[in-house]
């Protein structure tokens, strides 16, 4: 007994105690060790790779482990019948001898390398950019700052790609060197792999010399508009092989840097606003350019239109005389890529101005004389005077759009809520017709607006990154935000609010107030989970899922995941589907679900609401008047806000219903609202009157 236990029984338990000693070692590389390594060489994908994937490798881990225990029970088990297994035992303590002496000096190299890349990768990202930012941007000031920051940038990566790839590639030479491999033929068969590529990769080699010298001489960088290669769009990428364009039409054009000849930057260092405005040869000259004077200092001196003149507008000349009118051209100066903001702005105030002055703007004109009928007639070019204008359909209209069940639904709600009150779903007044009340709330400071994106500011789009702001809504809100606060209360992230308003001034309460910037800071609810990791796989789960429905947009949000179904053929079906996805998926639980048009999203479980937030900006900023604008149902939380203010704080204020171009506003918002609006549109021309209110 002593014999077998000192002998075989020893052996066993050396072999089972290395066999966890493994499976722990395995099982922390790669719940520790390896995403560190990942983390330090930029590899974000290989992290969450390694996460995703914990599951399997465990499964791995304990297979292997399992198989080393039952072999050496088994050796143990044969020894005891008899067998012979010595030579077994002997080139089992020969394995370990050798991986003992390799693991002493090969692995302590390895883990050595590993550990050196990580540094100098780390390094590199800390030290580099801040070194290009500081000696590029030495001496300058304004916008000569912002563009020699964006060059700084795009040489810092450039520079981090190039090093960094250098340092990877001499350590796997070096780490396979370790691990045995015999680099000479490698190495040769490169060399003459190498020599045959040179023949074959000669446009390579001429695409990447020409790519290293437009990022060297910064021809134009990424967020510029070019012309490239005859091809004209915003610049995407740039790298040492190509550049990407992305057109108005949304076409990507990619372009071999070797085959650029010339390249047109319209947006480097600043913009130029180049404009002809054709008058009647019957106007008086001095008169119309005393207007577009006029026109031009207005908008120069605007409060957001300010912000984007580098130069004054101002007419420049009498340009030419054309068949049908005199051009007198207007110039300016403008931050890069903001020209044709405000060259569109222009336009608009010109057209209104030189209505208000009767001056013409004139278009071609024909005489027809019909056979010998002694009458003549006249028409405007391109038309016909014997047909009538043809009907054309209201834009608003859905000519050929399918049913949105969430509408229907929406019908059905105010059908049963007219049929249960016996008088109907309440309809909140006009706003438009009572802003002698509004007038009244101004003059009670401090005020604050507080106002939705989606379906109030901007119109409801087919996908969230298609919504836009017009300009007068942009321009009414920043000379608000000069006098009043305000909120913007949304369920997008701050990243995606800013970018669409485009206000450094205004605050914003977004992720249905979970995160919020205001003045250049942005802070988050400290009661929120770290849910994270839970909305990435449930992103993940539902891309994986709703993969087969065209029209699905999948919108990943930090502390939310929103499935947009408006560009689906079906979208009874779409909703549907992705209602049913998130009732069964076990990455939902725990999560809050929200319903909108066309829209359902799970949201972070949380007390923290549009209301709680609205309580917070009066409560900090001691507000005494509020309005607040809304559209769909995560706003209801922020109008009973508001009324309860209003009765336990003495708060003046109103709630505004905006009610959306098909008037389906949810009954639980119209209950709580105390006038409407009808669309974005209405909120346009209610924020401008506002604006010249607080203006007085």
């Amino acid at each position: 007994m002593n014999d077998w236990f000192f002998d075989t029984g020893l052996w066993i338990t050396v072999a089972v105690v290395g066999g966890i000693l493994g499976f722990a070692v395995l099982y922390l590389s790669i719940r520790s060790f390896l995403p560190r390594v990942a983390r330090g060489i930029g590899g974000d994908r290989l992290v969450e790779m390694l996460i995703d994937q914990e599951e399997s490798a465990g499964k791995w881990t304990a297979l292997l482990v399992g198989s080393v225990i039952a072999a050496a029970v088994g050796l143990a088990i044969a020894a005891e019948l008899g067998a012979d297994v010595a030579i077994a035992k002997s080139r089992l303590k020969e394995i370990g001898l050798d991986t003992a002496i390799w693991m002493g000096t090969h692995l302590v190299r390895s883990v050595l390398i590993v550990i050196v890349v990580i540094f100098i990768t780390r390094v590199n990202f800390r030290v580099l950019p801040p070194l290009f930012r500081t000696s590029v941007s030495r001496g300058k000031t304004g916008i000569e700052l912002d563009e020699a920051l964006k060059r700084a940038d795009s040489l810092a990566q450039f520079s981090l790609y190039a090093v960094n790839a250098v340092v990877i590639l001499i350590a796997t030479v070096m780490l396979l060197a370790e691990f045995g491999f015999n680099l000479a033929p490698l190495l040769a068969g490169v060399g003459i792999v190498g020599i045959a590529l040179g023949f074959g990769a000669q446009h390579l080699v001429r695409d990447m010399i020409a790519g290293a010298f437009v990022l060297l001489e910064d021809h134009y960088r990424v967020g510029d508009v070019a012309s490239v290669g005859g091809k004209t769009g915003m610049v995407e990428a740039v790298s040492l092989r190509r550049t990407v364009l992305r057109d108005l039409d949304g076409i990507v054009h990619m372009i071999p840097n070797g085959e650029i000849t010339t390249a047109s930057n319209y947006t480097k260092t600043f913009s130029r606003v180049n404009l002809n405005v054709s008058v009647a040869y019957k106007e008086d000259l001095d008169h119309v350019i005393r207007v577009l004077d006029r026109v031009c200092v207005d908008l120069s001196s605007a409060a957001y239109f300010s912000e984007l003149v580098v130069e004054p507008l101002r007419v420049l000349r009498v340009d030419s005389f054309d068949d049908s009118g005199i051009a007198i051209k207007v110039t300016g100066v403008t931050k890069p890529i903001r020209q044709w903001e405000v060259t569109g702005e222009l336009r608009r105030r010109i057209k209104r101005e030189f209505d208000r002055e009767g001056i013409e703007i004139p278009f071609p004109h024909r005489t027809i004389y019909w056979g010998n009928q002694p009458t003549a007639q006249t028409e405007t070019a391109g038309a016909s005077v014997d047909q009538p204008a043809p009907t054309l359909p209201d834009p608003g209209e859905d000519i050929i759009l399918p049913a949105d069940p969430w509408a229907l639904e929406m019908e059905t709600l105010i059908r049963e809520a007219e049929e249960a009150e016996g008088g109907g779903v309440r309809v909140p007044a006009p706003l438009m017709e009572n802003l002698g009340e509004i007038r009244k709330m101004l003059k009670r400071s401090p005020i604050a607006l507080f106002t939705s994106i989606d379906g109030t500011l901007a119109p409801i789009a087919l996908a969230p990154r298609f919504a836009r702001i017009s300009p007068a809504v942009r321009q009414a809100l920043s000379v608000l935000a000069n006098r009043i606060t305000v909120v913007i209360l949304t369920e997008r992230d701050v990243a995606s609010a800013r970018s669409l308003v485009g206000l450094p001034s205004v605050i914003y309460e977004a992720s249905h107030g979970l995160e919020v910037w205001e003045k250049g800071t942005t802070t988050f609810a400290t009661d929120v989970p770290a849910a994270s990791r839970d909305l990435r796989r449930l992103a993940r789960a539902a891309k994986s899922a709703l993969n087969g429905i065209s029209g699905i947009v999948i919108e990943e949000k930090p502390f939310s995941v929103a499935v947009h179904y408006r560009q689906a053929i079906d979208r009874a079906g779409a909703r549907e589907a992705v209602s049913s996805f998130f009732e069964t998926s076990p990455y939902s639980a725990g999560l809050t679900r929200y319903e909108g048009s066309m829209v359902i999203e799970m949201q972070v479980s949380t007390e923290i609401t549009k209301g709680t937030a609205l309580r917070s900006i009066v409560e900090e900023h001691k507000i005494k008047s509020a309005i607040m604008l809304g559209d769909d149902i995560t706003d209801v939380d922020g109008f009973k806000m508001l009324d309860l203010l209003r009765e336990s704080e003495g708060l003046t204020g109103c709630n505004v219903a905006v009610m959306g171009r098909r008037r389906m506003a949810p009954p639980e918002l119209l209950s709580s609202a105390d006038y409407q609006l009808e669309d974005p549109e209405a909120v346009e021309v209610f924020l401008a009157w506002m604006a010249a209110e607080v203006g007085r």
